[in-house]
């Protein structure tokens, strides 16, 4: 990054529940080298495939929708990776966590325009519950969370998907 970019470090937490082997929601803080290690069918390359998924989901997701399957992955249909425990909440789970840190310089910098209200919003987690769809290789975002830090921590955005927009995109 260049030394003039006012963000200069991102970081990102990948969570997933629901999700083949994964039961409970489990995050894995990314970084720009990130090792993946572990024991043998312990869930590792599934990991991989949860952010492949989202990946290749980037021009869909504007629709409510997920691809398992397509250019980056072919992690399966809904059902075969839905995680098999009892569990009553039959929905797929994605979390992603941003966080972007401003340079300390840079907020004492004249050249920037810089309003500390905002820090609130450079640390963001968004939540995706993924129901079936109609394809098996897709799923439907039917809930959508974006909570943000600080003063703004208790007041999330919550996004359901409503009857219309699931028969349009399903």
């Amino acid at each position: 990054m260049s030394e003039n970019n006012k963000f200069m470090d991102s970081f990102s937490t990948h969570g997933i529940a629901n999700f083949k082997a994964f039961n409970d929601l489990q995050k894995i803080e990314l970084a720009p080298i990130t090792l993946i290690y572990g024991q043998n069918s312990g869930g590792k390359s599934s990991f991989i495939q949860s952010i492949l998924c989202l990946a290749q989901s980037k021009l869909d997701i504007g629709n409510g929708q997920i691809k398992f399957s397509g250019e980056n992955t072919e992690a399966g249909t809904f059902e075969s990776i839905l995680n098999k425990t009892e569990n009553k909440n039959k929905k797929i789970i994605f979390e992603v966590l941003n966080k972007v840190f401003t340079n300390d310089i840079d907020k004492k910098n004249k050249a920037y325009f810089y309003i500390d209200a905002f820090d609130a919003i450079n640390e963001y987690k968004i939540k995706y519950f993924i129901s079936p769809s109609k394809d098996p290789s897709r799923g439907i975002i039917d809930k959508l969370e974006i909570k943000f830090t600080g003063y703004l921590s208790d007041l999330p955005l919550v996004f359901l998907k409503d009857d219309y927009s699931m028969n349009r995109t399903a």
